[in-house]
């Protein structure tokens, strides 16, 4: 069976829906952003403060290579995971790509609600403003990226009853 690959922009739910949709359908559930942080033994925040992003991408493409060979699992992905299509290659081969689309004003309340300390900002922009770039340059990649497009404003629960639907 293939694997369940979440993508979307940072604070979609990605995190949140793999662990139910996982739990429910019993599959293994991996998120590449924790897999990332086991493996370097910091936060990315500290990590990218450190090493800059370019370093982080090579560590995230790793990431994402190994979790691709994976079977009968949910992966949640980081929100920049679609910047290589290698990334893409690597995750269809095996994998059902579902795009978790949420409109930027309710990203930024997510993020702004989280307190969202631990992720570091690409830029010294307001949350909205910094999420509105960030998908100008991302839009069209995880639209090409995505198998299935599913509105991210519903809840969990109920986006997990509709990707069963497609499994």
């Amino acid at each position: 069976m293939k694997n369940i690959v979440l993508l979307g922009m940072r604070g979609s739910g990605k995190s949140t829906i793999g662990a139910l949709l996982a739990k429910e359908l019993k599959k293994k559930f991996f998120d590449t952003d924790a897999e990332i942080e086991k493996e370097i033994q910091m936060s990315i925040s500290d990590f990218v403060k450190k090493e800059g992003w370019n370093a982080f991408r090579e560590r995230e493409k790793k990431i994402c290579a190994a979790l691709s060979q994976e079977k009968n699992s949910v992966i949640a992905t980081g929100g920049g995971i679609i910047l290589d299509t290698e990334n893409i290659h690597a995750l269809k081969k095996n994998g059902m790509l579902f795009f978790l689309d949420v409109p930027i004003p309710v990203l930024a309340q997510r993020i702004e609600a989280q307190n969202a300390n631990h992720r570091p900002a690409f830029t010294k922009k307001t949350t909205e403003e910094e999420l509105q770039e960030l998908w100008k340059n991302r839009k069209e990649k995880y639209f090409s990226a995505a198998d299935i497009i599913l509105s991210g404003e519903n809840t969990p629960k109920n986006i997990v009853k509709t990707i069963k639907k497609y499994v």
